[in-house]
């Protein structure tokens, strides 16, 4: 009886041997999938050729083993983009969803042309948007950000605003599509914007060119 157990015992080792072996074997030429294919959305086509060509060193690759911080790198390179998804095709695609930013506004800079995203980034540019307001100053893209974020939160009609400029002293000017210039002050610019919102909501600007908030809780105005 014992000799009878200790042959099963032998046979079913041979067994896993000889099942280990051939899956080895089997390991030793399987292949894992490749990338072979990358499609991108959401760029136009000059944008999408020239990100290929950056992303060209990925091909043939193991689609598992994703270089991610590279891929990163490369697609974050790009300030148009505001955020991006990537998305993997079993068995050889790869595809890549981005997003743009929001464009906030054009401004010359060091005799270059710029787009201002709302992901804070400058956007070298040949063809202004019109469409947009323009910054004049040496600006602080942060401090702009800043602004726009505040002019959100306060029911202030941004896209009635037809210029920015931006001072040394750190203070902004409005310039609206109506003509008035709207003085903003160094700080407290929450409480000036809504001040000055609801002096615009309650009275007639016919005659009036210049509203200065400069001065804090006052609204002192120029024809």
């Amino acid at each position: 009886m014992h000799q009878q157990i200790s042959k099963k015992i032998f046979f079913y080792i041979a067994v896993l041997i000889l099942l280990g072996s051939i899956n080895n074997l089997n390991f030793y030429y399987f292949e894992f999938p490749k990338i072979k294919k990358i499609d991108i959305t959401g760029i136009n086509n000059e944008q999408k050729i020239r990100m290929l060509k950056n992303l060209d060193y990925m091909k043939f690759q193991n689609i598992f083993f994703l270089e991610t911080l590279r891929v990163n790198k490369i697609i974050s390179s790009n300030n148009l983009i505001e955020k991006y998804y990537i998305h993997k095709r079993y068995p050889s695609t790869l595809k890549i969803e981005i997003i743009k930013t929001e464009i906030l506004a054009n401004l010359l800079k060091d005799g270059s042309n710029y787009l201002v995203g709302a992901n804070g980034k400058l956007i070298e540019t040949t063809a202004l948007d019109e469409s947009k307001p323009f910054i004049f100053g040496k600006i602080d893209i942060k401090s702009f950000i800043n602004l726009k974020n505040k002019l959100e939160n306060s029911n202030f009609d941004y896209e009635n605003i037809k210029n920015f400029y931006f001072f040394n002293s750190d203070r902004w000017d409005l310039e609206m599509k109506d003509g008035i210039l709207i003085k903003l002050p160094q700080k407290n610019i929450d409480k000036a914007l809504k001040m000055i919102f609801e002096f615009i909501s309650e009275n007639k600007l016919n005659d009036i060119n210049i509203i200065d908030a400069r001065i804090n809780n006052q609204i002192i105005i120029n024809g």
